[in-house]
Order: structure tokens, then sequence, then C-alpha cells
């Protein structure tokens, strides 16, 4: 019984000293390219199409979020990264459709990307 006890008692210290979690963080993607589509369509739909990298084989694509104010529409598309140390340097690309949410009335329209402004015309 007391060297099952001891054994518990090593195998509880040696977990404890395990390595630690990865802490997963989130950034803004690279963009490479932005591409605005009006549909022909009623009511009127808007189409992004992203394309970016992301830096190594620990990084995926991470959510899409949209804002927008009057004639201003921004993207945010952001790239999650796991945390590990060790990654494969791998250099992934990805392409996105993004329909644009809310209504569209003929005029000029901006639309900002991770910070990178594009103009279209509905």
């Amino acid at each position: 019984m007391l060297r099952l006890i001891i054994l518990l008692g090593m195998l509880l210290a040696l977990a404890a000293c395990g390595t630690p979690t990865p802490t997963p963080r989130t950034m803004p993607a690279e963009i490479t390219g932005v591409e605005v589509e009006v549909l022909e369509s009623q009511p009127v739909q808007v189409v992004a199409f992203v394309s970016g990298g992301l830096g190594d084989g620990c990084t995926s694509l991470g959510p899409i979020s949209q804002a927008r104010s009057g004639s201003t529409i921004e993207l945010t598309v952001n790239a999650t990264h796991s945390g590990a140390e060790a990654c494969t340097m791998i250099y992934q690309t990805f392409e996105e459709r993004i329909p644009l949410e809310g209504e569209f009335a003929p005029g000029q329209y901006t639309l900002i990307v991770n910070g990178s402004a594009h103009s279209f015309t509905v």
C-alpha cells in the first residue's frame, strides 16, 4: 500500500512538471488581394473576395467580422496561431468569399479590409 501511495505521489509530481499548454493568439491576417463584386440582384448584394496568407503551419484563418457606418464597411479578417513553439514553415494561402451585410443604394462605398481601403460603386 505504501508503495502505491509513493508511486501516485511521484506520478502527480511528474504531471505538475509537464509542458505548459500552448496559448492560442489571434491577430490580423495578411491580406494580399481584395476584389468587390456587385451582384445583379434585387435587392443589390455585394460580395468581397479576400485573399491572403498565413505565415506557418500553426496558423489558421480565424474569425471574420464586419461593421458598417454609412457608406463605409470595415472587414476584420483574423488569423489564429495555435501557440505552439514548433511549427512547419509552410506559407498557406486562403481565399474567402464574404457577403457584405446591409442594403446598398446606388452610390460610392468604401470597403476597408484590415486597414486597407477599396472603393466601389453600386
